[in-house]
């Protein structure tokens, strides 16, 4: 009966272990997930949504917001609308620099003083060397349908070229599925010091499971002064 009795508690023992590991796993995800979500913006144009972006810079001097070339091709009232306890505050925008052929543009503020935006950290260029066939990278965008949504996926390669004419630079492809509205998404990898953003959304392909993400250096060429 002893034995027995052992046996069980041993099983139970197991069970609560797995339990409280899936548990806290779940959470860690869920607050990762919450913190970036948090420096992640629809971009508008007047009150039409377009796309998806987010800040990588907030300063008396300068507000830089990351978002895909190809969102800001033709639209002339560009903005955010950022949440400041229940009110919501209209910011507008104005196009800094863009590199087409690699689907990066760079927005700032208008009126950059008193604003103290949630910044996305932006990864190191030896930080994205380690990314790998099979790297686990991270989404948070807006669908134009949805609401925010959380993709995950792996990387498939490195220093593809797009699939649409023009699209020279070096992208991502990945598993992720970016649907419109998306675009311009930051793509977060984990570095020693947390998830940072090393890709921004560009494009699917047709008939394929893949996308494709403007890469870290795209980014870092485009910034190289401003940050």
């Amino acid at each position: 009966m002893t034995k027995v009795f052992l046996g069980f508690v041993i099983i139970i023992t197991i069970i609560l272990g797995c339990l409280f590991y899936l548990t806290s796993n779940a959470n860690a995800k869920i607050d990762t997930y919450y913190r970036i979500s948090e420096v992640i913006h629809k971009l508008y144009d007047g009150d039409k949504p377009i796309c998806t972006g987010a800040f990588i810079k907030s300063s008396d001097e300068l507000d830089l917001f990351l978002t895909a070339a190809h969102c800001g091709y033709k639209g002339k009232k560009f903005n955010v609308k950022v949440t400041e306890g229940k009110k919501e505050r209209t910011i507008n925008l104005k196009r800094v620099r863009s590199h087409r052929d690699q689907d990066v543009m760079l927005f700032r503020t208008v009126y950059p003083k008193g604003n103290d935006f949630k910044v996305a950290p932006l990864a190191e260029q030896s930080d994205a060397s380690t990314l790998k066939f099979g790297s686990k990278l991270v989404s948070v965008g807006f669908p134009l349908m949805d609401g925010m949504t959380i993709a995950e996926g792996r990387l498939q390669q490195k220093d593809r070229k797009g699939k649409f004419p023009g699209l020279l630079g070096k992208f991502y492809r990945t598993t992720l599925f970016i649907a419109g509205g998306a675009s311009g998404s930051p793509l977060w990898m984990k570095t020693a010091d947390g998830w940072k953003v090393t890709g921004v959304a560009s494009h699917g392909y047709d008939g394929t499971p893949w996308s494709y993400y403007a890469s870290l250096h795209s980014i870092r060429t485009l910034t190289v002064d401003l940050l």
